[in-house]
């Protein structure tokens, strides 16, 4: 495999290779399904007009025998697309998780291109290309209809011109109303899925019932459209189908007026109607599979253009452990769907055993700052350095183990405690006597940070279930957050309102953690609007309206000290 070789080339080759054997499986098909008419061929042009009971034990015998070659060809060629929708399953997975995580920071959608790789999947897995096979042989069946009689194969070509063009018609009917349908499917299934993540809000403050009718209301626009797309559809199938039933009477009508002019054998009304309806069949196939068909060519056509400038990653190479000195030079940082930046031209650097405390109004950039230190968001202009290291061009698989991040809003990942805060990292047990224990960092960022009690009381303790997290509290998951933020210690620590939710104890444990770990020599970044963060703050950002100011702690303490003197005074 060539690692320069973009994976949409890749996948194309590959597809090429499979696409192959399948048609040669099509071939034995296809040709097998002649069995049939020839064997009516010769039962009532040969056995009915000889009597002779051998010629139809041989001839039945032969095509039984070849009917049980058509089975083989016919699972072998299913087996064959399934085999392809399993490999393209294998080949894209981690291409496409990696794409939807970039697409991600630059205001994309992961679960899009899931859903794409799995259309794409399903078109294969459930048969729906196999019309797109058989195609190439409908004018085999049209020739063979010909050399029966000119004019049978006059009808049986008209038939296949119209149903072609009955398909073109059909696409250009249903192409946008199937899009609009999903693009409406898509808004009603986010809405749910924000409804199950703030079901306590909507139920403590009664929002159901309106919540249910805005939800209702996406819904029905979404039913609406995929009925209208399906009506449009099943109209353009039902004029199929019902212009094959017409060829077919036509086609036996015209056959036996020709047998009355002597012009065909009695054997040939059957097997000119066969051949006739297999040259019909994959176009009237492919106008009833029309939607499917699609949606997963706009999602190959979605996934190509996701992995387009993706190749093969080659083996990374693992930098060391980075020092602690952040450096953030003439950064430009904002939300990706957001053209304007929040943060303007901002110029600092963190030194070893620095806490720097990030304050300012809500909404100013404060999260998009942490987001964008950590690699999450790309800059919009400026770099980020850690140590020596630029944090955007750094592989996040290597850079991550030196990051500890806690994002504003703690949404655990379906597994258990320790899982979520081992980072889902496999860990193998040293099995040396004198060897630590596999799991002593995980117990030194619960201790250290003062939750390894807490965690203890759970239901289960470490092995406690976080799907969901219904049944953990918000300082619960803010605890385990912070525990996975500090895991095999980091040299940077990201922290948004890392005292939310925590109670006064827990406050405490917090700042008693970051107190050692500022004397540990690492660094830590906080947004917060917590003053009591100040006591083991050195430095703070004040971010406001796109103005950056940094001061030392003491300063700022005297200026929203004096200031609030000021608005107490008489």
């Amino acid at each position: 495999m060539n690692e320069t070789e973009p994976l949409a080339m890749q996948l194309r080759r590959q597809l090429r290779q499979h696409f192959k054997v399948a048609l040669w499986f099509s071939v034995a098909f296809n040709l097998l399904l002649l069995v049939q008419p020839l064997y009516m061929l010769q039962i009532y042009d040969r056995v009915l007009t000889s009597g002779s009971l051998e010629t139809l034990l041989l001839l039945s015998l032969l095509a039984l025998a070849l009917l049980a070659i058509f089975a083989f060809a016919d699972a072998g060629r299913r087996r064959i697309f399934a085999l392809i929708g399993q490999q393209l399953g294998a080949t894209l997975e981690a291409p496409v998780f990696r794409a939807g995580m970039d697409a991600k920071r630059s205001g994309g959608k992961l679960e899009t291109a899931v859903t794409d790789m799995g259309r794409v999947q399903n078109l294969f897995s459930a048969g729906t290309i196999q019309p797109f096979f058989d195609a190439p042989f409908v004018p085999m069946f049209v020739a063979l209809v010909f050399f029966i009689h000119p004019l049978l194969g006059l009808i049986t070509l008209g038939g296949a011109i119209f149903l072609i063009g009955l398909a073109f018609l059909a696409e250009r009917a249903a192409k946008p109303l199937v899009e609009l349908a999903g693009s409406q499917d898509r808004s009603a299934s986010s809405y749910i899925a924000g409804i199950a993540r703030q079901f306590s809000a909507i139920a403590a403050m009664g929002m159901g019932p309106a919540v249910q009718r805005r939800w209702h209301g996406l819904r029905s626009l979404s039913v609406a459209q995929g009925l209208e797309a399906s009506r449009v559809a099943n109209r353009y199938g039902a004029v199929s189908r019902s212009v094959r039933q017409a060829l077919q009477v036509i086609m036996l009508g015209v056959a036996a007026w020709l047998v009355l002019r002597q012009e065909i054998s009695a054997g040939a009304i059957i097997a000119s109607s066969i051949l006739s309806g297999r040259a019909l069949a994959p176009i009237d196939q492919t106008i009833g599979g029309w939607k499917p068909l699609m949606q997963a060519r706009r999602s190959f056509a979605a996934l190509e253009s996701l992995l387009q400038t993706i190749s093969a990653p080659a083996p990374a190479l693992r930098l060391p452990r980075p020092e602690a000195h952040l450096v953030i030079a003439r950064l430009d940082a904002g939300p990706p769907q957001r053209e304007a930046p929040l943060i303007e031209g901002l110029t600092l650097e963190v030194h070893p055993g620095t806490i720097l405390l990030v304050v300012g109004p809500s909404g100013r950039g404060k999260t998009s700052l942490l987001q964008t230190i950590a690699g999450v968001w790309t800059p919009k202009d400026g770099s980020v350095r850690l140590g020596s290291i630029d944090m955007h061009d750094w592989a996040a698989e290597d850079r991550g183990p030196h990051i500890g991040y806690l994002p504003q809003a703690i949404e655990l990942l379906p597994g258990t405690v320790r899982e979520n805060i081992q980072r889902f990292q496999p860990v193998a047990a040293d099995p040396r006597a004198d060897a630590p224990h596999a799991d002593a960092p995980l117990f030194a960022a619960t201790r250290t940070l003062g939750v390894h009690e807490a965690i203890l009381q759970l239901e289960n303790g470490y092995e406690t279930s976080s799907s969901g997290t219904a049944h953990l509290s918000a300082g619960q998951r803010q605890m385990i957050g912070l525990a996975r933020a500090a895991y095999a210690e980091p040299v940077l620590l990201l922290l948004d309102e890392p005292s939310a939710h925590l109670d006064a104890q827990a406050t405490t444990n917090l700042i008693n953690f970051l107190r050692g770990w500022k004397a540990s020599g690492r660094i830590a970044v906080i947004a917060s609007h917590d003053l009591r963060l100040l006591t083991i703050t050195d430095h703070v950002l004040e971010i406001d309206s796109h103005q950056t100011r940094l001061q030392p702690r003491d300063a700022f303490f005297k200026a929203i000290s004096a200031n609030t003197v000021r608005k107490v005074a008489p």
